[in-house]
C-alpha cells in the first residue's frame, strides 16, 4: 500500500511545470495606443469634413465598437460635425455609454480620440531538444498561451 502511495506521489511530482524549481515568468507589457482623428480647418466645407469623418469611422469600425470614443468639438462647424459623428457612431452600433461628446477650445473643429490597450509578449523561439537549458524557460509556451486567449481565431486558423 505504501509503495502504491509513493508511486502516485512520484507521478504527481513528475508532472509539475517546474524543472529543478526554476521557472521564468514571461513579462507582459500593457501599452496604451491612442488613435486620433482631426478635421482640418483649412477651407473645407461641412460635407467634406463629414465625408472624412465617415471614412475614419468605417476604417476603424471594429475598434470603435469596442472602445470608449471621445469627440471634442470647437465652433459651429465642430458642433455640427460632432452631432453628425455621434449619430453615425450610434448607427453602426456603438453603445451610447461609450461615446463622450465635449466642447473644447481648439484649432480644429472636431477631434476624435480612441484609447486602446494592447498586450505585448516577448517573441520566443521554440525549443530545440538539445538546447533545453538555454533561453528563458517556458517563454514560448506562455507567449503562445497568451496569444491564444487574446486572439483564439488566429490560433485556430494557423495565422499569427
Amino acid at each position: 500500500m505504501k509503495s502504491l502511495l509513493f508511486l502516485g506521489l512520484l507521478t504527481l511530482v513528475g508532472c509539475t511545470n517546474q524543472i529543478d524549481g526554476y521557472y521564468t515568468p514571461v513579462n507582459m507589457d500593457v501599452v496604451t495606443v491612442r488613435y486620433q482623428f482631426e478635421a482640418k480647418p483649412a477651407n473645407q466645407s461641412l460635407s467634406q469634413h463629414t465625408q472624412a469623418v465617415y471614412a475614419f469611422v468605417e476604417d476603424n469600425r471594429d475598434m470603435l465598437l469596442k472602445e470608449q470614443v471621445t469627440l471634442y468639438w470647437s465652433g459651429n462647424t465642430g458642433k455640427q460635425l460632432a452631432i453628425a459623428t455621434h449619430k453615425r457612431l450610434l448607427a453602426i452600433g456603438v453603445p451610447p455609454h461609450q461615446i463622450k461628446v465635449t466642447s473644447r477650445a481648439a484649432n480644429v473643429p472636431l477631434q476624435i480620440l480612441v484609447d486602446t490597450h494592447h498586450v505585448q509578449v516577448p517573441i520566443c523561439e521554440p525549443y530545440v531538444a538539445e538546447e533545453i537549458e538555454r533561453g528563458a524557460f517556458n517563454c514560448y509556451t506562455e507567449s503562445a498561451r497568451w496569444s491564444s486567449m487574446v486572439h483564439p481565431e488566429k490560433m485556430l486558423s494557423g495565422t499569427e
